[in-house]
Protein backbone atom coordinates (compact mmCIF):
# COMPACT_ATOMS: atom_id res chain seq x y z
CA UNK A 1 0.00 0.00 0.00
CA UNK A 2 0.92 3.43 -1.19
CA UNK A 3 -0.33 6.77 0.04
CA UNK A 4 -1.19 9.05 -2.96
CA UNK A 5 -1.38 12.85 -2.68
CA UNK A 6 -4.91 13.36 -1.23
CA UNK A 7 -3.88 10.68 1.74
CA UNK A 8 -5.68 7.79 0.21
CA UNK A 9 -4.24 4.48 0.25
CA UNK A 10 -3.90 2.57 -3.22
CA UNK A 11 -2.35 -0.78 -3.56
CA UNK A 12 1.56 -0.23 -4.64
CA UNK A 13 0.23 -2.60 -8.26
CA UNK A 14 -1.70 0.03 -8.50
CA UNK A 15 -0.14 3.25 -8.51
CA UNK A 16 0.45 5.35 -11.54
CA UNK A 17 2.61 8.61 -11.54
CA UNK A 18 -0.94 10.88 -11.27
CA UNK A 19 -1.98 8.33 -8.75
CA UNK A 20 1.09 8.02 -5.92
CA UNK A 21 4.31 10.36 -5.14
CA UNK A 22 7.26 8.71 -6.72
CA UNK A 23 9.35 8.65 -3.58
CA UNK A 24 7.20 5.66 -3.26
CA UNK A 25 7.92 4.05 -6.56
CA UNK A 26 10.89 1.21 -6.63
CA UNK A 27 13.24 4.16 -7.35
CA UNK A 28 12.08 6.24 -4.87
CA UNK A 29 12.56 9.37 -7.14
CA UNK A 30 11.57 10.37 -10.80
CA UNK A 31 13.87 8.97 -12.88
CA UNK A 32 15.75 11.34 -15.73
CA UNK A 33 15.47 10.34 -18.81
CA UNK A 34 18.51 12.03 -21.05
CA UNK A 35 21.48 10.34 -19.05
CA UNK A 36 19.83 6.21 -19.34
CA UNK A 37 19.01 7.31 -23.05
CA UNK A 38 22.57 8.43 -23.21
CA UNK A 39 24.48 6.01 -20.99
CA UNK A 40 22.71 3.18 -22.74
CA UNK A 41 24.09 4.86 -26.40
CA UNK A 42 27.40 5.16 -25.05
CA UNK A 43 27.41 1.45 -24.04
CA UNK A 44 25.88 0.67 -27.43
CA UNK A 45 28.30 2.06 -29.12
CA UNK A 46 31.30 0.98 -27.19
CA UNK A 47 30.38 -3.01 -27.62
CA UNK A 48 30.37 -2.54 -31.30
CA UNK A 49 33.42 -0.69 -31.20
CA UNK A 50 35.11 -4.11 -29.65
CA UNK A 51 33.07 -6.49 -31.98
CA UNK A 52 35.09 -4.27 -35.04
CA UNK A 53 37.98 -4.51 -33.21
CA UNK A 54 37.76 -7.93 -33.14
CA UNK A 55 36.70 -8.82 -36.65
CA UNK A 56 39.26 -6.42 -37.94
CA UNK A 57 42.07 -7.55 -36.29
CA UNK A 58 41.51 -11.72 -37.47
CA UNK A 59 39.90 -12.72 -34.12
CA UNK A 60 42.58 -11.40 -32.05
CA UNK A 61 42.24 -10.64 -27.95
CA UNK A 62 39.22 -13.35 -28.08
CA UNK A 63 38.47 -13.54 -24.16
CA UNK A 64 39.46 -10.13 -23.29
CA UNK A 65 36.68 -8.59 -26.07
CA UNK A 66 33.99 -11.49 -24.77
CA UNK A 67 34.87 -10.19 -21.07
CA UNK A 68 33.94 -7.01 -22.38
CA UNK A 69 31.26 -7.51 -24.81
CA UNK A 70 29.29 -9.67 -21.93
CA UNK A 71 29.60 -6.70 -19.44
CA UNK A 72 28.36 -3.87 -21.93
CA UNK A 73 25.90 -6.28 -22.69
CA UNK A 74 24.68 -6.16 -19.01
CA UNK A 75 25.04 -2.13 -19.00
CA UNK A 76 23.10 -1.66 -22.00
CA UNK A 77 19.92 -4.18 -20.49
CA UNK A 78 20.33 -2.38 -17.08
CA UNK A 79 19.71 1.15 -18.82
CA UNK A 80 17.34 -0.50 -21.16
CA UNK A 81 15.00 -1.35 -17.96
CA UNK A 82 15.52 2.14 -16.28
CA UNK A 83 14.04 3.79 -19.92
CA UNK A 84 11.29 1.06 -19.62
CA UNK A 85 10.35 2.20 -16.05
CA UNK A 86 10.66 5.90 -17.20
CA UNK A 87 6.94 5.66 -18.16
CA UNK A 88 5.47 3.61 -14.87
CA UNK A 89 8.33 3.22 -12.26
CA UNK A 90 5.56 0.81 -9.90
CA UNK A 91 6.36 -2.43 -12.42
CA UNK A 92 8.91 -4.61 -11.16
CA UNK A 93 9.87 -5.97 -14.56
CA UNK A 94 12.48 -2.69 -15.15
CA UNK A 95 13.16 -2.40 -11.75
CA UNK A 96 15.02 -5.94 -12.04
CA UNK A 97 16.08 -6.04 -14.89
CA UNK A 98 18.22 -2.91 -13.98
CA UNK A 99 19.46 -3.92 -10.98
CA UNK A 100 20.67 -7.59 -11.94
CA UNK A 101 22.48 -6.62 -14.79
CA UNK A 102 24.28 -3.33 -13.36
CA UNK A 103 24.91 -5.47 -10.34
CA UNK A 104 26.92 -7.95 -12.80
CA UNK A 105 28.18 -5.69 -15.27
CA UNK A 106 31.52 -4.35 -13.44
CA UNK A 107 32.72 -8.43 -12.72
CA UNK A 108 32.68 -8.89 -16.08
CA UNK A 109 34.59 -5.74 -16.92
CA UNK A 110 37.28 -6.21 -14.09
CA UNK A 111 37.88 -9.64 -15.33
CA UNK A 112 38.46 -8.11 -18.65
CA UNK A 113 41.37 -5.68 -17.03
CA UNK A 114 43.08 -8.53 -15.43
CA UNK A 115 43.48 -10.28 -18.90
CA UNK A 116 45.31 -7.00 -20.07
CA UNK A 117 47.88 -6.81 -16.99
CA UNK A 118 50.33 -9.54 -18.56
CA UNK A 119 50.55 -7.50 -21.68
CA UNK A 120 52.52 -5.15 -19.41
CA UNK A 121 54.38 -7.05 -17.76
CA UNK A 122 55.46 -8.85 -20.86
CA UNK A 123 56.49 -5.51 -22.33
CA UNK A 124 58.73 -4.47 -19.13
CA UNK A 125 60.25 -8.01 -18.41
CA UNK A 126 58.57 -10.68 -16.51
CA UNK A 127 62.21 -10.27 -13.97
CA UNK A 128 59.94 -7.05 -12.62
CA UNK A 129 56.89 -9.04 -11.53
CA UNK A 130 56.49 -11.42 -8.39
CA UNK A 131 53.94 -13.90 -10.16
CA UNK A 132 54.44 -14.89 -13.66
CA UNK A 133 52.43 -12.87 -16.37
CA UNK A 134 50.10 -15.78 -17.07
CA UNK A 135 48.60 -15.74 -13.03
CA UNK A 136 47.16 -12.64 -13.21
CA UNK A 137 44.66 -14.19 -15.21
CA UNK A 138 44.45 -17.75 -13.21
CA UNK A 139 44.11 -16.05 -9.70
CA UNK A 140 42.03 -13.05 -10.17
CA UNK A 141 39.75 -14.33 -12.69
CA UNK A 142 38.45 -17.40 -10.71
CA UNK A 143 37.71 -14.69 -7.72
CA UNK A 144 35.56 -12.74 -9.83
CA UNK A 145 33.94 -15.49 -10.76
CA UNK A 146 32.97 -15.73 -7.39
CA UNK A 147 32.01 -12.10 -6.80
CA UNK A 148 29.49 -12.68 -9.84
CA UNK A 149 28.04 -16.14 -8.14
CA UNK A 150 27.34 -13.86 -4.63
CA UNK A 151 26.05 -11.25 -6.60
CA UNK A 152 23.79 -12.94 -9.21
CA UNK A 153 22.40 -15.16 -6.40
CA UNK A 154 21.94 -12.09 -3.96
CA UNK A 155 20.20 -10.43 -6.91
CA UNK A 156 17.72 -12.85 -8.25
CA UNK A 157 16.87 -13.35 -3.61
CA UNK A 158 16.44 -9.49 -3.95
CA UNK A 159 14.55 -9.49 -6.87
CA UNK A 160 12.20 -12.01 -5.70
CA UNK A 161 11.47 -10.15 -2.93
CA UNK A 162 10.98 -6.90 -4.39
CA UNK A 163 8.30 -8.76 -6.66
CA UNK A 164 6.85 -10.12 -3.61
CA UNK A 165 7.03 -6.84 -1.65
CA UNK A 166 8.83 -8.84 0.95
CA UNK A 167 12.00 -8.45 2.80
CA UNK A 168 15.38 -8.31 0.35
CA UNK A 169 17.61 -8.05 3.88
CA UNK A 170 18.93 -11.67 3.05
CA UNK A 171 19.83 -11.04 -0.54
CA UNK A 172 20.81 -7.54 -0.04
CA UNK A 173 23.72 -9.15 2.09
CA UNK A 174 24.56 -11.52 -0.13
CA UNK A 175 25.53 -8.92 -2.67
CA UNK A 176 27.23 -6.83 0.09
CA UNK A 177 29.13 -10.36 0.47
CA UNK A 178 29.81 -10.50 -3.30
CA UNK A 179 30.73 -7.05 -3.57
CA UNK A 180 32.95 -6.73 -0.20
CA UNK A 181 34.96 -9.85 -1.86
CA UNK A 182 35.26 -7.56 -5.69
CA UNK A 183 36.54 -4.79 -3.80
CA UNK A 184 39.45 -6.55 -2.17
CA UNK A 185 40.14 -8.59 -5.38
CA UNK A 186 40.68 -5.23 -6.71
CA UNK A 187 42.64 -3.94 -3.81
CA UNK A 188 45.14 -6.41 -4.29
CA UNK A 189 45.04 -6.44 -7.71
CA UNK A 190 45.76 -2.77 -7.43
CA UNK A 191 48.63 -3.63 -5.05
CA UNK A 192 50.30 -5.84 -7.12
CA UNK A 193 50.44 -3.67 -10.23
CA UNK A 194 51.81 -0.64 -7.98
CA UNK A 195 54.83 -3.30 -6.94
CA UNK A 196 55.26 -4.08 -10.32
CA UNK A 197 55.99 -0.01 -11.35
CA UNK A 198 57.93 0.42 -8.48
CA UNK A 199 60.09 -2.95 -9.41
CA UNK A 200 60.33 -1.57 -13.37
CA UNK A 201 61.34 1.52 -12.23
CA UNK A 202 64.34 0.58 -9.78
CA UNK A 203 65.30 -2.21 -12.06
CA UNK A 204 65.21 0.13 -14.75
CA UNK A 205 67.06 -0.29 -17.35
CA UNK A 206 68.98 -3.73 -16.81
CA UNK A 207 65.78 -6.22 -15.75
CA UNK A 208 63.71 -4.52 -19.01
CA UNK A 209 62.98 -7.24 -21.61
CA UNK A 210 65.54 -6.69 -24.41
CA UNK A 211 63.63 -8.57 -27.41
CA UNK A 212 62.90 -6.05 -29.96
CA UNK A 213 59.53 -6.82 -30.32
CA UNK A 214 59.15 -5.26 -26.43
CA UNK A 215 61.74 -2.38 -27.37
CA UNK A 216 59.38 -1.31 -30.06
CA UNK A 217 56.28 -1.74 -27.96
CA UNK A 218 57.50 0.05 -24.95
CA UNK A 219 58.75 3.21 -27.31
CA UNK A 220 55.46 3.03 -28.74
CA UNK A 221 53.16 6.40 -28.12
CA UNK A 222 50.00 3.68 -27.96
CA UNK A 223 51.29 1.31 -25.74
CA UNK A 224 52.21 4.14 -23.22
CA UNK A 225 48.72 5.47 -23.78
CA UNK A 226 47.24 1.67 -23.08
CA UNK A 227 49.03 1.79 -19.71
CA UNK A 228 47.37 5.24 -19.33
CA UNK A 229 43.75 3.60 -20.06
CA UNK A 230 44.54 0.51 -18.43
CA UNK A 231 44.70 2.37 -14.97
CA UNK A 232 42.09 4.55 -15.71
CA UNK A 233 39.40 1.83 -15.99
CA UNK A 234 40.67 -0.25 -13.34
CA UNK A 235 40.53 3.00 -10.73
CA UNK A 236 37.02 3.83 -12.56
CA UNK A 237 35.93 0.50 -11.61
CA UNK A 238 37.27 0.19 -7.99
CA UNK A 239 35.51 3.51 -7.50
CA UNK A 240 31.83 2.34 -8.79
CA UNK A 241 32.41 -1.09 -6.90
CA UNK A 242 33.22 1.04 -3.40
CA UNK A 243 29.79 3.08 -3.94
CA UNK A 244 27.78 0.05 -4.85
CA UNK A 245 28.89 -0.99 -1.46
CA UNK A 246 28.51 2.18 0.63
CA UNK A 247 24.59 2.40 -1.39
CA UNK A 248 23.77 -1.24 -0.97
CA UNK A 249 24.78 -0.76 2.95
CA UNK A 250 21.32 0.68 3.79
CA UNK A 251 19.49 -1.86 1.72
CA UNK A 252 17.01 -0.96 -1.58
CA UNK A 253 14.97 1.42 0.61
CA UNK A 254 18.34 3.31 1.94
CA UNK A 255 18.95 6.52 1.59
CA UNK A 256 21.64 6.78 -0.88
CA UNK A 257 19.53 4.63 -3.07
CA UNK A 258 17.26 7.57 -3.47
CA UNK A 259 20.24 9.57 -4.76
CA UNK A 260 19.52 9.62 -8.66
CA UNK A 261 22.72 12.32 -8.62
CA UNK A 262 24.92 9.98 -7.15
CA UNK A 263 23.96 7.09 -9.21
CA UNK A 264 24.63 8.73 -12.48
CA UNK A 265 27.90 10.27 -11.47
CA UNK A 266 29.49 7.01 -9.41
CA UNK A 267 27.72 4.16 -11.72
CA UNK A 268 26.86 5.46 -15.24
CA UNK A 269 29.67 7.76 -15.79
CA UNK A 270 32.42 5.75 -14.37
CA UNK A 271 31.78 2.59 -16.17
CA UNK A 272 31.92 5.12 -19.17
CA UNK A 273 35.32 6.05 -18.53
CA UNK A 274 36.35 2.66 -17.89
CA UNK A 275 35.06 1.26 -21.25
CA UNK A 276 35.55 3.77 -23.75
CA UNK A 277 39.32 4.31 -22.49
CA UNK A 278 39.66 0.81 -23.15
CA UNK A 279 38.07 1.46 -26.86
CA UNK A 280 40.52 4.35 -27.50
CA UNK A 281 43.63 2.22 -26.90
CA UNK A 282 42.46 -1.41 -27.14
CA UNK A 283 45.05 -3.67 -26.24
CA UNK A 284 44.95 -5.81 -29.46
CA UNK A 285 45.52 -2.52 -31.32
CA UNK A 286 48.49 -0.95 -28.86
CA UNK A 287 50.12 -3.89 -27.93
CA UNK A 288 49.73 -6.88 -30.26
CA UNK A 289 49.39 -5.38 -33.11
CA UNK A 290 52.96 -3.26 -32.23
CA UNK A 291 54.30 -6.26 -30.96
CA UNK A 292 53.45 -8.05 -34.23
CA UNK A 293 54.65 -5.41 -36.55
CA UNK A 294 58.11 -5.24 -34.80
CA UNK A 295 58.58 -8.64 -35.37
CA UNK A 296 57.79 -8.71 -38.66
CA UNK A 297 60.40 -6.18 -39.80
CA UNK A 298 63.00 -7.79 -37.30
CA UNK A 299 62.40 -10.69 -39.36
CA UNK A 300 62.97 -9.58 -42.28
CA UNK A 301 66.03 -6.98 -41.33
CA UNK A 302 67.31 -10.82 -40.67
CA UNK A 303 66.43 -11.83 -43.93
CA UNK A 304 68.07 -9.24 -45.55
CA UNK A 305 71.02 -9.83 -43.69
CA UNK A 306 71.26 -13.29 -44.24
CA UNK A 307 70.98 -13.06 -47.86
CA UNK A 308 73.70 -10.08 -48.33
CA UNK A 309 75.78 -12.93 -45.76
CA UNK A 310 74.86 -15.40 -48.27
CA UNK A 311 75.96 -13.06 -51.47
CA UNK A 312 79.40 -12.59 -49.53
CA UNK A 313 79.92 -15.55 -49.29
CA UNK A 314 79.38 -16.61 -52.76
CA UNK A 315 81.22 -13.80 -54.02
CA UNK A 316 84.63 -14.58 -51.33
CA UNK A 317 84.55 -18.21 -52.73
CA UNK A 318 84.13 -17.55 -56.13
CA UNK A 319 87.65 -14.92 -55.48
CA UNK A 320 89.19 -17.79 -53.51
CA UNK A 321 88.55 -20.22 -56.77
CA UNK A 322 89.49 -17.41 -59.08
CA UNK A 323 93.29 -16.56 -57.11
CA UNK A 324 93.55 -20.62 -56.29
CA UNK A 325 94.39 -21.09 -60.27
CA UNK A 326 97.15 -18.61 -60.03
CA UNK A 327 98.83 -19.42 -63.42
CA UNK A 328 96.61 -17.60 -66.18
CA UNK A 329 97.05 -18.55 -69.55
CA UNK A 330 100.82 -18.96 -71.06
CA UNK A 331 102.02 -19.96 -67.57
CA UNK A 332 101.53 -16.25 -66.12
CA UNK A 333 100.88 -15.43 -62.87
CA UNK A 334 97.67 -13.42 -62.39
CA UNK A 335 97.75 -13.93 -58.22
CA UNK A 336 98.66 -10.89 -57.22
CA UNK A 337 96.63 -9.06 -59.23
CA UNK A 338 93.54 -10.75 -57.75
CA UNK A 339 94.80 -10.31 -54.73
CA UNK A 340 94.88 -7.11 -54.03
CA UNK A 341 91.12 -6.70 -54.90
CA UNK A 342 89.20 -5.91 -52.68
CA UNK A 343 86.28 -7.51 -54.37
CA UNK A 344 86.11 -9.47 -57.93
CA UNK A 345 86.62 -6.73 -60.41
CA UNK A 346 87.44 -7.37 -64.27
CA UNK A 347 91.31 -7.50 -64.99
CA UNK A 348 92.33 -6.52 -68.16
CA UNK A 349 94.40 -8.80 -70.28
CA UNK A 350 97.42 -6.52 -70.50
CA UNK A 351 97.54 -5.95 -67.05
CA UNK A 352 96.75 -9.90 -66.36
CA UNK A 353 100.06 -11.10 -68.29
CA UNK A 354 102.28 -8.29 -67.49
CA UNK A 355 104.62 -10.54 -65.22
CA UNK A 356 105.97 -13.92 -66.75
CA UNK A 357 106.88 -16.92 -64.72
CA UNK A 358 110.17 -17.30 -66.63
CA UNK A 359 113.11 -19.18 -64.91
CA UNK A 360 115.99 -17.78 -63.17
CA UNK A 361 117.94 -15.20 -64.91
CA UNK A 362 116.12 -14.76 -67.72
CA UNK A 363 113.61 -12.25 -69.09
CA UNK A 364 111.19 -13.27 -71.78
CA UNK A 365 109.28 -10.06 -71.19
CA UNK A 366 109.81 -9.04 -74.64
CA UNK A 367 109.87 -12.49 -76.24
CA UNK A 368 105.95 -12.71 -75.00
CA UNK A 369 105.55 -9.47 -76.23
CA UNK A 370 106.65 -10.04 -79.65
CA UNK A 371 104.97 -13.46 -79.79
CA UNK A 372 101.83 -11.78 -78.78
Amino acid sequence: MTSSGSGAHIPFKDCTPELCAYEHSYYQYRLWLAPNVVYGSIFAASLLGYALVYALTRRRGGLFTLCMVLGLACEIAGYAGRVASWRNQWRAAGFIVQVTNLTFAPAFLSAAVYLCLRKIVRAFGDANSRIPPAWYARIFIPCDILCLLAQSGGGTLSALAVKQRSSTDTGDSIVLVGLSLQVATLLVFIGLVVDFAVRTYLNSPSALDPHPAMVAVRASGRFRGFAAALALSTVCIFVRCVFRIVEMSGGYAGPLMARQDLFVAFEGFMISVAVLALNLFHPTLCFDSVAAAAMAAAAAQSAAKSADLKRSISVNSLERDFVGSSLGPGGYDTSSKVSRSSSFDVIYEEEAYERPINPPGRDLTKRFSKRV
